[in-house]
């Protein structure tokens, strides 16, 4: 009798150490909604997290392009603006620069001394081979000071110019005395002198026009 009671309360000890294991690994195996959260949950809010992480950086580095963006325009547009300017500057300084040279020609061309011939052209006619030509141009200084004479050249040598080298007062007259010579001369002749001087303007021109036939 004993022993059957033994054996039924062991036979039932096993069955409540089973039932209490089967307990136990059921909780294990299930969440609790009081503990931590399983794996796969804490896994897929860790993607989350980074997927969010990784949108957030991919948006920041857009809004920085784009800020770039507008910045490097403005500066371009600034140093575009400053160039124009500085181009305007510089078109107005030399626009103001040749003003005042114009300004001081025109007021050196009033004060300058004028040289004024009685006529530039002289015609001597027909002339025999080796004959000399003698003929004064004469001028007078119309300008408001000294006429100086720098130089009077022909374009042959057989003309000669002659000159003075005296400065010429305003009002005063002169002339620039030309020598033609025919020798080995046939046929239309045309001598050009030119005369420089320090007045406005500086450079005249003389001609002499003939013709030379032979003896």
């Amino acid at each position: 009798m004993f022993s059957n009671s033994f054996f039924k309360a062991k036979f039932s000890f096993l069955i409540l150490m089973t039932i209490l294991l089967l307990i136990s690994c059921n909780s294990d195996t299930n969440p609790s909604t009081d503990g931590d959260e399983p794996t796969t949950v804490k896994e897929d809010t860790q993607k989350e997290k980074e997927i969010e992480i990784k949108v957030d950086s991919t948006a920041l580095a857009r809004a920085q392009a784009v800020k770039d963006s507008i910045v490097q325009d403005s500066i371009q547009k600034v140093e575009e603006a400053l160039a124009l300017e500085e181009k305007a500057k510089k078109e107005a300084a030399a626009k103001k620069a040749a003003e005042e040279k114009k300004k001081k020609q025109l007021e050196a061309q009033k004060n300058a001394p004028k040289i004024k011939f009685d006529q530039t052209t002289y015609d001597f006619g027909e002339i025999k081979e080796g004959d000399v030509v003698k003929y004064e141009f004469f001028f007078t200084n119309t300008g408001k000071s000294d006429l100086v004479i720098k130089d009077a050249s022909a374009t042959c040598g057989c003309t000669v110019p002659g000159f003075s080298f005296l400065p010429i007062k305003p009002g005063d007259t002169s002339a620039i005395n030309v020598s033609f010579n025919s020798a080995h001369k046939v046929g239309p002749q045309k001598p050009v002198i030119t005369v420089i001087t320090n007045g406005y303007p500086s450079k005249q021109i003389l001609t002499m026009t003939g013709t030379v036939v032979t003896k």
